[in-house]
C-alpha cells in the first residue's frame, strides 16, 4: 500500500567557517486527517559540510524519517559558510581635525 505523500524540507542556515553545523529543522507538508509530525515516529537527520568546508553554500541532505502511512519526500535546504574576518579601522589619526580621531 502506498502512502500519503508527505514531503520534509530543510530549513536553510548559515554558520562560520570552522564552527559546527547548527541544529537543523524541517517543516513538513502532506499530513491528512489533521495528523502532525507526532505521526512521524522517526525523526529526519540533516547532514552537510563539516567544520573545515570552504566558504561557500552546501546542500543540506535530509533522510532517515519513517512516518507510516507516508510516503516521504525530501526538499533540501542550503547551508552557507560565511568568512569570521571582521574589518577594523586602522586609521586612526587623533589631530582633532574631525577624520577618524576616535578607534572607532
Amino acid at each position: 500500500m502506498v502512502g500519503a505523500p508527505l514531503t520534509i524540507t530543510a530549513d536553510s542556515k548559515e554558520r562560520f567557517y570552522g564552527e559546527v553545523n547548527p541544529v537543523f529543522t524541517f517543516k513538513y507538508s502532506g499530513f491528512v486527517n489533521k495528523e502532525g509530525v507526532a505521526q512521524v515516529t522517526t525523526l529526519p537527520v540533516g547532514n552537510s559540510a563539516g567544520p573545515t568546508a570552504l566558504l561557500g553554500q552546501y546542500p543540506i541532505t535530509i533522510s532517515g524519517a519513517v512516518a507510516p502511512n507516508y510516503t516521504i519526500n525530501y526538499v533540501s535546504g542550503t547551508l552557507t559558510v560565511k568568512s569570521t574576518l571582521v574589518t577594523v579601522n586602522t586609521a586612526f589619526t587623533p589631530n582633532n581635525d574631525g577624520v577618524n580621531d576616535t578607534g572607532k
